[in-house]
């Protein structure tokens, strides 16, 4: 009976899905029939999309006539129904030869067939088809704005319009090597800074949403002022301190370990710590919070608590210590919204777009033009790196390796476990306590476990999920909080620590997702519980900006949250569920980590090569992949 019910379910939501998309992609046809006269942006080119949170470009009209116009590389292709000619208003931009020799091949102009004669696929695009992205060098670009960050000149662009001489230009298409006259452009308002530089001010365009500004704060510090935070750091990382060993004890070789990820936080981590006081067992633990970033404020409360072990430990790559140079914001690198032209070329990826006047072939390619440093290696969505972003996979990284390898007191024999934590979660009090039991029943229950999830993103009410406990792949995006890893489980995931170090995406749980998918076969698996010991009171991070940002307010909804499951806290007996239930299928990522240096800085952690003198090799203009 239950087996029907749930194929009842799913072809009930299968249906429901089916009607949802067809009513979207009407309402979309509609509007982009209802706008296209006027600039605008693809329905599903949004800009706070989940993972990638990337902006798009706006798109501008093309008239009507016969002919497409294509951007290449500060030339113009153009096409019509039997000509096929390039424009170059540079003699020294010549395009490429073989251009012309593709479309040839790849493209019948007259007709929607391929060179062969064997028809293409329907896979007309609303918006490609009617109107063209004109990407200008050197430009970038936002919601509300268009900023040219060579000429710091802003312009709304809601109001341009292709004029008389560009239309005529399209029309009359003529092979011409003179460098067009450029006409003068309107006096700004205002003169921002270069997009490439780092802002002072939070940009006031981004008042929602995910923010590509680098914090003034950690951009502060003077070089002299840098150097000397350099050493402190340097002689508190090697002396590995552990407070409050005279009160509870010394170090053992099982002793667990909580280690947390901390920024700049210090209203969360307050709230964390205040979670850490009031769970049972927390004096036999060490807990390690490894900070990017140092302040004097953070430092006086962490060596001021004495309810448990501590111990700190400091990023060394992080922005904070190298503001100008990589890792951190370089000002010669490339905005990181600076987007590239379409090129007419045939090799991998390519996209066949059938119009009025034919099918096209197009790639996306970055722009020969720019000459910042790094604009050879974008990422898969043609972005480019950006430092407050990197940062956390880098620092994530390096605490892990820190922690199983060279930390003194796990060097030897470690056989306890390391509970993953951030500044911005909230502990429940048994927490340890369901932490030791499971490590108990695995043993029996499922031996080729080999993580432990004490936390998750269920929202519904702890009566609910009850004690349950279940098994299936590590699904880490969804239990990036509160895992448990071992010595054991720690060596399998260094044999596959390339990928972690290839795989673009900047999000280091979306990576281990995909490496966990990819490389280990089978996937390595999980004991998870149902009712989260680990509540994520954060909402107002990396990812998600608001204007009023209240930790108080959510630190109250999680402790509303275990009063009601409180009659499940510190249970006796777990309930192991005979399901299992797999990561779904492989994804994409993000993007974001497409920087050669980034790769590099990644390796040379996990060889343990990553000094300042590998940092300048990759600061340097020279440096080639």
């Amino acid at each position: 009976y239950r087996m029907r019910w749930r194929r009842s379910c799913k072809r009930l939501l299968i249906l429901l899905l089916f009607l949802c998309m067809t009513i979207k992609l009407h309402l979309e046809f509609r509007l982009l029939n209802a706008s296209r006269s006027e600039n605008s942006y693809s329905p599903w080119w949004s800009n706070e999309t989940l993972g990638h949170l990337r902006g798009m470009p706006k798109t501008k009209p093309v008239s009507n006539k016969p002919g497409v116009l294509r951007d290449v590389d500060r030339g113009i292709v153009w096409i019509g129904n039997s000509t096929e000619k390039v424009l170059s208003f540079e003699k020294k931009v010549q395009p490429d030869a073989s251009i012309s020799q593709d479309i040839k091949k790849y493209v019948n102009l007259r007709g929607n067939t391929s060179s062969k004669g064997v028809p293409l696929r329907n896979n007309t695009h609303p918006i490609l088809s009617k109107s063209i992205p004109m990407m200008e060098q050197n430009q970038s670009y936002s919601n509300r704005r268009k900023l040219n960050s060579e000429k710091g000149e802003v312009k709304n662009a809601s109001n341009e319009k292709l004029s008389h001489e560009k239309l005529k230009q399209v029309q009359n298409p003529v092979i011409s090597t003179a460098k067009p006259k450029e006409e003068k452009p309107n006096k700004p308002k205002s003169i921002p800074k270069p997009a490439s530089r780092i802002s002072s001010k939070r940009s006031v365009a981004v008042k929602k949403g995910v923010s590509h500004d680098v914090d003034p704060e950690e951009v502060s510090l003077s070089p002299e002022d840098i150097e000397k935070m350099k050493k402190r750091l340097q002689v508190l990382n090697e002396a590995q301190t552990i407070y409050n060993e005279d009160r509870y004890g010394s170090f053992t070789e099982n002793t667990t370990i909580l280690l947390v990820q901390v920024h700049n936080r210090l209203e969360n981590l307050r709230h964390l710590v205040e979670s850490m006081k009031n769970t049972k067992g927390i004096n036999e633990t060490l807990v390690i919070l490894s900070h990017d970033y140092f302040y004097q404020a953070m430092n006086d409360y962490v060596t001021n608590i004495t309810d448990f072990r501590v111990m700190q430990m400091f990023f060394p790559f992080s922005i904070q210590l190298h503001p100008l140079t990589f890792p951190g914001r370089d000002p010669r690198d490339c905005s990181w919204n600076v987007k590239s032209g379409f090129q007419l070329l045939s090799p991998w990826p390519t996209f066949a777009i059938l119009n009025t006047h034919g099918p096209l072939l197009f790639r996306i390619v970055q722009n020969r033009d720019l000459k910042c440093l790094n604009r050879d290696w974008p990422d898969t969505y043609g972005h480019y790196r950006e430092a407050s972003f990197t940062q956390i996979k880098h620092h994530w990284w390096w605490k892990i390796h820190r922690v199983f390898n060279e930390l003194r007191i796990t060097q030897n024999n470690y056989t306890g476990s390391v509970v993953f934590l951030e500044e911005d979660h909230y502990i429940l009090p048994d927490l340890l306590h369901v932490l030791t039991m499971l490590k108990k029943e695995k043993r029996a229950k499922c031996p080729t476990c080999q993580v432990i999830a004490l936390g998750n993103y269920n929202k519904m009410s702890p009566n609910v999920y009850k004690n349950n406990v279940e098994k299936g792949d590590w699904w880490v995006t969804k239990h990036n909080l509160g895992f448990v890893l071992d010595v054991r489980a720690w060596k399998e995931l260094m044999k596959c620590r390339p990928q972690f170090c290839q795989f673009d995406d900047y999000n280091w749980d979306w990576t281990l997702t995909n490496i966990i998918q990819t490389c280990f076969k089978p996937r390595m698996s999980m004991v998870s519980l149902k009712f989260s010991r680990v509540i994520h009171v954060g909402s107002c991070g990396t990812h998600v900006k608001k204007r009023n940002c209240d930790v108080s307010n959510e630190v109250r909804t999680a402790k509303m949250r275990i009063t009601s499951g409180k009659n499940w806290l510190f249970p006796k007996t777990l309930a192991w569920q005979n399901v299992y239930r797999s990561s779904g299928r492989v994804k994409r990522g993000n993007g974001g980590w497409g920087d050669f240096r980034d790769r590099m800085l990644c390796q040379a952690i996990w060889n343990g090569t990553a000094t300042e003198e590998t940092l300048q090799k990759l600061q340097s203009p020279e440096f080639k992949s």
